[in-house]
């Protein structure tokens, strides 16, 4: 038979026996769950890097880069702009119609030409820059095939070509471009190559190709494609945006084709004065037959073209929603 004292003495045993248990199995429990919650934020790192690599490899391109690239295409409308104007003055026999090259000398005469011609260049180059951002990461993933290869190689050449305007307009900012045409050297250093004749008419076959492309999408109006989709409030926008797109692209396109065959002229005839520019083609416009209507006509298609590029600069898809 037991005494009260061992009763007493037993229940303190089984008491400090039970909260031993207690405590190791809270700790046994504590530490899985210190280990878990280390898993998760480790996990979570690891997806907020999985989420920036993903952005990057589909082209989500960030603030900084959209308002670069649409100051890019304002300045590209400027001096489409420009041009369309001049080839207007020009009807009305002031002046001769001029190309992009000598827009940005009209700039150079101008107040503060230096500064404009600085601010075209930088443009031109924030232009560069989105055509190369395309052309490395797609940035609206339309595919890997043949035709996203050709797209790229696209924006590739529209990217070189704008990079040489972009220098162009540098130059004549410090004059050092001095009355050289560069386009006029490369055709004479391409046609003192062996088969070089063939390049060059290449090269008028790709413009010629290029002009219709923009016809083709003049009369597609694949260009709206490029703004949000449209809204009640934003109808009248797009309307406008679609006849801008329509003629500007439309007198490109024809005027591409001009260039293009005129380029494969000189490959034919080893003549690289015959290779001329927009500028060169809007002056076989003026000279020829009806020569005042056709310049007002390619004008007015000019200005249609850089109020065009400005609806893209203001209103275009440049960063794909997440």
């Amino acid at each position: 038979m037991s005494t009260p004292s061992t009763a007493s003495g037993q229940r303190a045993r089984r008491e400090a026996t039970r909260g031993h248990t207690e405590t190791s199995s809270a700790e046994g429990e504590e530490a899985p769950a210190r280990e878990v919650s280390g898993g998760d934020d480790s996990e979570k790192e690891e997806g907020r890097v999985t989420r920036r690599v993903k952005r990057v490899r589909q082209g989500r391109t960030g603030r900084w880069l959209e308002r670069l690239t649409r100051f890019g295409y304002f300045t590209r409308a400027t001096v489409f702009t420009l041009v369309g104007l001049v080839a207007m003055r020009a009807a009305w026999g002031i002046g001769q119609a001029t190309g992009t090259r000598g827009v940005m000398r009209e700039m150079r005469r101008q107040p503060f030409g230096k500064t404009l011609l600085l601010a075209t260049s930088i443009g031109m180059a924030c232009y560069v820059l989105w055509r190369f951002v395309q052309v490395v990461l797609d940035p609206f993933m339309k595919g890997d095939g043949a035709h996203s290869s050709i797209r790229r190689i696209g924006y590739l050449g529209s990217g070189s070509f704008y990079a040489l305007l972009s220098v162009t307009a540098a130059q004549l900012a410090f004059n050092f471009a001095g009355g050289r045409s560069f386009r006029r050297e490369v055709v004479v250093w391409a046609l003192a190559m062996p088969y070089g004749s063939l390049v060059v008419g290449f090269a008028g076959v790709v413009l010629f190709f290029t002009g219709s492309h923009a016809l083709w999408r003049a009369y597609r109006a694949s260009y709206m494609q490029l703004y949000p989709p449209p809204t009640p409030e934003t109808a009248r926008r797009q309307r406008f945006a679609r006849l801008f797109g329509r003629v500007g692209l439309i007198s490109m396109g024809l005027t591409l084709w001009i260039v293009g065959a005129l380029i494969i002229m000189a490959a034919v005839y080893a003549n690289p004065d015959q290779a001329i520019g927009i500028g060169g083609a809007l002056t076989v416009l003026q000279r020829g037959p009806y020569g005042a209507l056709l310049l007002v006509v390619a004008g007015v298609g000019f200005v249609f073209y850089g109020g065009h590029t400005f609806f893209l600069g203001f209103y275009r898809r440049v960063r794909p929603k997440d």
